[in-house]
């Protein structure tokens, strides 16, 4: 086991994507940071806030004397909380949509390299494949994660006059359910591209996943039994996504949204270990 797993990280770090999903989503980053510099420099002129601090009054905005303009500038804390901000960044599912390509691209690699063919009559079980596969896609996200939260800083302090941070084991727990409940994602997504034996098929599961489609499937099924049994039920609750996206930073309830995405993964594993198991390697 523990040499599959080694022949998976050396596979993962000789991929593409392994670097370049992760500067997707610092370009990504990069763009929302400059928005937020901007929007912040609007709520934050000091021409406007003049006024507003009483340091001046009646005075045309050239006229401005510059020790004065100086003085108020020197008020405005231009500083930022990365962890707030990553937080957002986490539940926007822009991180599980990245995650999720991942995913699909590494759980079928094997079959198109001929790796499979090689090592599945070696090993004891084929689901200590799937076992590798998907400890070996934990790791990636563990390093998604953490490359990516660190431009996050980066790109803070290049923009802002600074950071702070505020609530340092909150965020550390808050950063330690989301990457559980991604990756219940991630068993979801790599159940569908083992069963399918196609990266056509399991990306398009794992998309309309990520995009929300099941959610208005749902809700037509949910006004259907309304409206033929009389009876009112609730289904999209239990989807990943939504449990995902309604985990955050000061969230209070993450036993509910870990048990839900947890039997959803315990399923998805079942099915997917049922699938290899049964099937012939070729």
């Amino acid at each position: 086991m523990l040499d599959l797993i080694r022949m998976d990280l050396v596979r993962m770090r000789k991929m593409t994507a392994f670097v370049i999903l992760p500067v997707l989503f610092i370009a990504y980053l990069g763009i929302e940071t400059y928005a937020l510099k901007k929007t912040y420099e609007m709520t934050h002129d000091p021409y406007e806030m003049i006024s507003t601090l009483g340091l001046e009054k009646e005075v045309d905005r050239d006229d401005i004397p510059e020790d004065l303009l100086r003085s108020v500038m020197d008020k405005i804390e231009l500083k930022v909380d990365p962890f707030e901000e990553y937080s957002e960044m986490m539940t926007s599912m822009m991180p599980a949509l990245l995650i999720v390509i991942f995913t699909v691209l590494f759980t079928n690699a094997d079959q198109a390299s001929g790796f499979v063919k090689t090592i599945g009559g070696q090993v004891k079980r084929r689901s200590y494949m799937l076992f590798s596969k998907l400890t070996v896609i934990f790791v990636f996200e563990i390093y998604f994660v953490a490359v990516t939260f660190a431009a996050k800083v980066i790109l803070d302090l290049i923009m802002f006059n600074g950071v702070k941070f505020s609530a340092v084991g909150t965020f550390i727990g808050f950063i330690g359910v989301q990457l559980l409940l991604h990756f219940s994602l991630v068993c979801f997504v790599a159940m569908a591209t083992t069963v399918t034996r196609s990266n056509l098929g399991g990306m398009i599961i794992g998309l309309t996943t990520v995009l929300d489609f099941y959610v208005l499937l749902l809700m037509l099924i949910e006004k259907l039994i309304r409206s033929t049994f009389g009876k009112k039920v609730e289904l999209i609750p239990y989807l990943i996504t939504q449990n995902i996206q309604k985990v955050t930073l000061n969230s209070t309830d993450v036993v509910k949204p870990l048990i839900i995405c947890g039997v959803t993964a315990l399923i998805s594993l079942a099915l997917s270990v049922l699938s290899v198991e049964k099937r012939d390697i070729v």
